[in-house]
């Protein structure tokens, strides 16, 4: 008994063999959307972007990415037997890449999510998504703008002397220090502070004789001490 036994001859004509409606107009307009939303994809990427070293060969995944995803799905998506025999080899795959930021993870998901719809033939739905997406994401991002001048830092100073510690943080208005290194002859102390020290602070911890050096780290609330 074979798979026409199995299944109707309408199920298997449709179903149950390649796809011959596939024509190079076809990919063409589907990689071409692809194309265009990926770069829109890249193009919030690249706006709401706050790390140091921004990464080409990573935007240039993203898109390889999506337009293999989608000449992936084309001829499987209207296939009942390539699509589960496709599945099962794509299951052996594993990627070991090791990705620093989550951010990176969801905009590549967005990008792959783009190739499986078009290579569906949701082009309506890629479009429409993608743009409420890319829109909401800089609507965050505004928000996120808005409130810079309240980024945390961390203050590392050195002291001469290990009992002018409260002092120190009083005077940085800091609720609590979180380390304490004790040296032979100075001891360096690490606060988180809500904001970036004002110069009339700067002036007053200068004007300590215990304080050796000062440095002050701003950041996004990523690292912990």
């Amino acid at each position: 008994m074979g798979l026409k036994d199995i299944f109707s001859k309408d199920f298997y004509d449709q179903y149950m063999v390649l796809n011959a409606k596939i024509t190079p107009k076809l990919m063409l307009v589907t990689l071409a959307v692809v194309a265009v939303l990926v770069l829109f994809v890249l193009l919030i990427y690249r706006l709401t972007y706050t790390g140091a070293l921004y990464s080409s060969s990573y935007a240039i995944s993203m898109l390889l990415s999506a337009m293999v995803t989608s000449l992936i799905i084309l001829p499987i998506s209207s296939n009942v037997a390539l699509s589960i025999g496709t599945g099962g080899v794509l299951s052996m795959v594993r990627y070991r890449t090791a990705v620093k930021d989550p951010r990176d993870i969801a905009f590549m998901f967005w990008s792959i999510a783009i190739g499986l719809t078009c290579g569906i033939g949701f082009y309506v739905v890629a479009v429409a998504g993608t743009i409420f997406i890319g829109a909401l994401i800089m609507g965050v991002n505004l928000i996120s703008n808005l409130k810079k001048g309240t980024d945390p830092c961390i203050a590392v100073i050195k002291l001469s002397d290990p009992g002018v510690v409260d002092k120190i943080r009083d005077t940085l208005g800091a609720p609590k220090v979180k380390s304490i290194t004790i040296g032979d002859t100075t001891t360096e102390i690490t606060v988180e502070m809500k904001k970036l020290p004002s110069q009339k602070m700067i002036n007053n911890l200068k004007a300590n004789e215990k304080v050796v050096n000062m440095a002050f780290i701003k950041y996004n609330g990523d690292l912990a001490l």
